[in-house]
């Protein structure tokens, strides 16, 4: 857990003052939280048990025998020497308008921490510390002193409360910037990977680790552990108090609390595991819903509600059956907590109170007070702390799934020192070029060239690897054997970026984004005017309908669901040829289409493709006859490439395909 916390630190360079900051303020509220337990020793010991004329007392609270110095004698108690008796004030009468409260807390603030930081040991800065309070009470009524613990009290409970907004306002201000750093980072790192991340991750799985475990992971490295640290710190301040007190009693505290720490590291195990399996299942349920939402029209055409309901409670039901076992191996977490946190208390309120009520008293009333409310207010924290720590186990499920995407590295890659891209001078041409998805071959034995200027179709049967190809050329794949050369050097040697850009594509299914139409025409540059898109609308025969929805600053929806297939189309050209490609591909742009609308998507290839060089992969035969070259594809392979007449000769595939289109 740990491991994971050190690797997403990395995302919080940036507000290292606000984390040291809310660490300092982290330990000032535990300070002060310490404190006002620590109150409760004067109340009782200055106020409430101390008689209207008690003398200077010097008590040894950690079981040393107590010394009492009388005023009148000074005698030695059980073997130790008696100290000269101090000379005591007489309590001062009740002023109408109260002791000078400033001046009572000076002084006894002063006196305590003379007493702190003089020389010797634990015990003796104890004792002496005991002396300065004994002094200080007897020196002041106790109306006096009364008014002064309540006020006291009221400052540290306001200063704990500031203290404690502004530690969890700098926590808050960390923790978004973790978010907002993490999905950034995380989205950064899936746009650089290869097209094959799609081929191994689900949409809604992918979408699921953005959102859900993002989420997780901020209480994992953020809220759990800066609570995890807070509750902790608390611990150790009360702690402190109770063993300033009493360290017998608190060594027996950890002997009984043992056990239960080792119970809780058990149950963290458990949750780990729990957790990383729940995770997976609400991956599925986000993948149900990304895909029926995508496929709704799918849907309601089969009226397939019954069974897409069905698939959802089914992966609902196996989230439910996950969430259950981890709740409760979680839940077992709290009452286990309190059965041994009643257990400690009991244990240390017999051995304290036994001690308290001998006869030789090793220890006082007050002392065991401010112990057991130490040690009470202890538990607490010591509950909350097991809770995170838990928490945190479950949260380092999500981690993982995090650290696995981000592990993944891009299968195309660019060359340590890529040669730029200047112009396509030549020719793209394809050597011996084998393709396999894992272990089924889609492409064997891949050889023809695309020369400057020409107009090449791509035909085959479905399955025959025509669209692999084409992304072979765009290299959003890499070849598995063989190798693809522009301009006589292999493309893998280019810059990536700049070699794209010799490409404009449009597939057949198209997608368009949510913005407008300039926008989406001039994809992916930032278009500063609409009129810079015109041209490029004009070329794809679009001109029309963008007017009539009210020009190239109309709204195009997300999918472009307000548009038809054909309009679709047309923009998806006008967005290819805004940018100035050296080569167009053309991906069956026109399969989906009716009559009308392929002629005018026809028509703007035919206006888009001018001089430049055009590889069009193409059904419909009717669409390519008059090509320069025509590849014909067979099972992965190669069947024949030459003009349409030339080709029917040479290809029996292309024959076959030709005389099924055209065949009355």
């Amino acid at each position: 857990m740990f491991k994971l916390i050190r690797q997403f630190a990395r995302y919080l360079k940036h507000v290292r003052l606000q984390i040291v900051v809310g660490l300092l303020l982290m330990l000032l509220s535990s300070v002060l939280a310490g404190a006002n337990i620590g109150l409760i020793y004067p109340f009782f010991k200055g106020v409430f048990l101390r008689g209207p004329a008690q003398p200077v007392q010097v008590l040894q609270e950690s079981g040393r025998t107590t010394v009492q110095e009388q005023q009148a004698g000074g005698r030695q108690v059980e073997g130790r020497p008696a100290a000269s008796p101090p000379e005591s004030k007489p309590a001062d009468p009740v002023k109408p308008g109260g002791e000078d409260l400033f001046e009572a807390a000076g002084e006894l603030a002063s006196g305590s921490w003379q007493a702190l930081r003089g020389g010797g040991g634990l015990m003796e800065r104890k004792d002496r510390l005991a002396m300065r309070f004994g002094e200080f009470i007897d020196s002041h009524s106790r109306l006096s002193v009364l008014m002064l613990l309540c006020v006291l009290a009221v400052a540290l409970a306001s200063a704990k409360l500031v203290v404690l907004y502004l530690y969890r306002a700098c926590i808050i201000h960390v923790e978004q910037v973790l978010i907002r750093e993490l999905r950034n980072d995380l989205f950064q790192h899936i746009q650089g990977l290869s097209l094959d991340f799609l081929h191994r991750f689900r949409p809604g799985e992918i979408i699921s680790r953005l959102i859900n475990d993002v989420m997780v992971v901020r209480s994992l490295c953020i809220i759990k552990v800066a609570d995890l640290a807070l509750h902790i710190l608390l611990c150790l301040v009360y702690f402190s108090l109770a063993l300033f007190i009493d360290w017998r009693m608190i060594l027996l505290s950890i002997v009984v609390l043992a056990p239960a720490v080792m119970c809780f590291q058990m149950i963290g195990r458990k949750l780990r595991s729990y957790s990383r399996r729940a995770q997976e299942q609400i991956s599925r349920v986000s993948d149900r819903l990304a895909e029926n939402i995508q496929g709704f029209r799918v849907v309601q055409a089969f009226y397939a509600r019954d069974w897409e309901i069905g698939r959802f409670k089914e992966a609902t039901q196996s989230y439910f059956h996950r969430m259950r076992k981890l709740e409760l191996v979680a839940t077992l977490a709290l009452p286990f907590g309190e059965y041994a946190s009643t257990l400690i208390a009991v244990f240390i309120l017999w051995y304290g109170g036994t001690r308290v009520l001998a006869e030789t008293a090793t220890l006082s009333g007050p002392a065991f007070l401010t112990f057991l409310a130490a040690l009470m207010a202890m538990l607490h924290p010591l509950k909350i702390a097991a809770s995170n720590w838990n928490d945190l186990q479950k949260g380092s499920g999500a981690g993982d799934r995090l650290l696995e995407i981000l592990a993944l590295r891009p299968t195309i890659r660019e060359a340590k020192h890529p040669y730029p891209v200047e112009d396509f001078r030549e020719e793209l041409r394809l050597k011996g070029v084998d393709f396999s998805h894992g272990e089924r071959p889609v492409l064997r034995n891949i050889h023809f060239s695309l020369k400057r200027g020409e107009f090449v179709a791509l035909v085959g049967a479905s399955g025959s690897g025509k669209t692999t190809l084409a992304n072979l050329l765009l290299r959003l794949y890499d070849p598995t054997a063989g190798r693809i050369e522009l301009d006589r050097r292999d493309i893998r040697e280019y810059r990536l970026g700049e070699y794209r850009r010799l490409f404009g594509m449009v597939g057949q299914d198209t997608w368009l984004f949510e913005m407008s139409v300039a926008q989406n025409v001039c994809y992916p540059e930032r278009c500063g005017d609409p009129e810079e898109a015109g041209a490029a609308l004009a070329l794809a025969n679009a001109e029309d309908f963008v007017r009539e929805m009210g020009g190239p600053e109309a709204l195009v929806k997300e999918g472009g669901t307000n548009l038809s297939g054909g309009q679709c189309q047309r923009l998806a050209i006008a967005r290819a040829v805004s940018r100035q490609p050296e080569i167009l591909i053309f991906d069956e742009a026109t399969s989906a289409l009716d009559t009308e609308s392929e002629r005018q998507v026809q028509q703007a290839l035919d206006r888009s493709v001018g001089d430049r060089t055009a590889l069009v992969i193409a059904h419909r035969l009717s669409t390519v006859i008059r090509a320069d070259r025509i590849v014909c594809l067979k099972d992965g392979e190669i069947d024949g490439v030459a003009p349409h007449e030339e080709l029917l000769k040479v290809s029996s595939e292309y024959r076959k395909l030709y005389e099924l289109q055209f065949q009355v």
